[in-house]
């Protein structure tokens, strides 16, 4: 079997060779032009960008969003990263529904510690906003294999508090993907 390799990958680096082999020698060309091909796991995320790639693997934060960073510098919160656990409920049955089971908020922290229900299989691409300048929203993308069961997850957001804006509007309350059942007030 042959790894499959990135159309636009090969493309934009035959575009960077001409550009460089065509400015007369005043660029530096580069010294090879091989890739090297990785195979990827079924919980890896793979894009390619103009400035190199980006490789997310299992659970983790989303690096740089849109919506982390308007909650970084409106907001005064920033997803630093995400902890992923065996749920703290056990595998029953009845696993109820996604939750948020505690939290924590420091000076310079919040810690969201959440039980979500998803397919056995997934991993997951977590990022947070902030919507109408009070709820903080945990977002969870579930992405890798497929399996014909759900499983219970834990989900630990880890938050840096910002104290140096004054200006910031720190939310007051926290939901999870937009589910106002399971919304809770942020402790005092």
């Amino acid at each position: 079997m042959f790894p499959s390799v990135n159309i636009h990958t090969t493309a934009a680096m035959f575009l960077a060779f001409g550009v460089c082999a065509s400015s007369g020698g005043h660029a530096q060309q580069p010294s090879a032009m091989s890739m090297t091909v990785t195979p990827m796991r079924g919980d890896t995320a793979y894009s390619d960008t103009v400035v190199g790639q980006h490789v997310l693997i299992g659970t983790t934060a989303l690096p740089g969003t849109d919506q982390n960073m308007e909650a970084r510098w409106v907001h005064g919160v920033s997803l630093n990263r995400v902890s992923f656990s065996p749920c703290s409920s056990g595998e029953t049955e009845d696993m109820g529904s996604t939750l948020i089971e505690e939290l924590i908020w420091t000076d310079s922290t919040l810690t969201v510690k959440a039980k979500v229900i998803a397919n056995c299989g997934f991993s997951f691409l977590c990022d947070i906003e902030v919507l109408n300048d009070t709820i903080l929203n945990l977002i969870h993308y579930g992405y890798g294999d497929q399996a014909s069961c759900s499983c219970c997850f834990g989900l630990t957001y880890h938050i840096t508090r910002f104290n140096d804006d004054t200006e910031a509007i720190l939310p007051t309350c926290v939901m999870i993907g937009r589910d106002r059942t399971t919304l809770k007030k942020l402790p005092s």
